[in-house]
């Protein structure tokens, strides 16, 4: 049996796309999950989409509508003991059942995955992002 392990990762996404369409995009690529527009409030009116499995958490978050400066999104995905093996399977997930071993845990209790998620996209989709989340 695996060890479970929390997971954290964040990217900046260029807002070359609109947030629902970038949400469309990160839903084809990250298999299993659904991101669907938040009206929860939790983001004080900037758009977001979120996703919940288990103990796995997805958020994009957009830029306010009159913000003409703000040019990225923001893509965090944290995951609470989870065996990746495992719940790729269980949703069918590459992303998860591809995740690099050996990485490090930080002092803040998390493996960080930022720069795999990074690259994950960019392999797989035409957008254009960059790790927000080092150590």
């Amino acid at each position: 049996m695996t060890k479970k392990k929390s997971y954290f990762g964040s990217v900046s996404i260029s807002a070359s796309n609109t947030s629902s369409r970038t949400a469309e995009i990160i839903n084809d690529v990250l298999d299993g999950f659904l991101l669907q527009e938040d009206e929860s409030g939790h983001f004080e009116g900037y758009p977001a989409y979120t996703a919940t499995i288990e103990s796995i958490v997805l958020e994009l978050v957009g830029n306010l509508p009159d913000d003409d400066d703000a040019n990225f999104y923001s893509l965090t995905l944290k995951c609470i003991k989870i065996d990746p093996v495992e719940v790729g399977t269980k949703i069918s997930s590459k992303f998860f059942t591809t995740l690099p071993t050996g990485l490090p845990v930080e002092k803040n209790g998390y493996i960080n995955i930022s720069t795999y998620l990074c690259n994950y996209i960019l392999a797989n989709t035409s957008l254009n992002c960059a790790v927000s989340w080092v150590t």
